[in-house]
């Protein structure tokens, strides 16, 4: 795998960050707790990342969702989601996102937050989305993924 230190990391709140790749392609937001104030905070930092990407390549994206979900969490994530997939997703021109679930995480739900994020977009929009229990795996798919 490319090397992609040293990676730039800044702690938005205790519970998220946000990491930069050096080359500035990747960035990585790591949650390891799902308050509103988290998801909330996380959910207007893509967005503002998105509007202002650098460049004009393809978005990179990593989720690392650290910690378990539990049921509140998901449902705040849901309600918020929908209001950011229309007002962000759609203005989009391209984007990769690597969604990274802890090992205990199930299966379906990966699967239902993957078909979320992929339906939010409109229909022109390219969007490649995968899942990984393994950090290095999302990051070397991100890697291998054409501009």
């Amino acid at each position: 795998m490319q090397n992609l230190e040293p990676f730039t990391i800044e702690t938005l709140l205790p519970d998220l960050t946000r990491a930069w790749s050096a080359d500035e392609n990747i960035v990585v937001f790591t949650l390891t707790r799902y308050s509103r104030e988290v998801i909330d905070t996380w959910l207007d930092e893509v967005a503002g990342l998105i509007k202002h990407w650098p460049g004009s390549g393809s978005r990179r994206l990593m989720y690392h969702f650290a910690a378990p979900f539990k049921a509140h969490a998901a449902v705040s994530f849901a309600s918020r989601e929908n209001r950011f997939r229309t007002e962000i997703y759609n203005n989009l021109l391209a984007f990769r996102i690597a969604l990274i679930f802890p090992k205990a995480f199930t299966v379906n739900t990966a699967r239902v937050l993957e078909m979320r994020l992929r339906t939010s977009a409109s229909t022109n929009l390219q969007m490649n989305i995968e899942f990984f229990i393994d950090k290095d795996a999302g990051l070397e798919w991100l890697l291998n993924q054409p501009s």
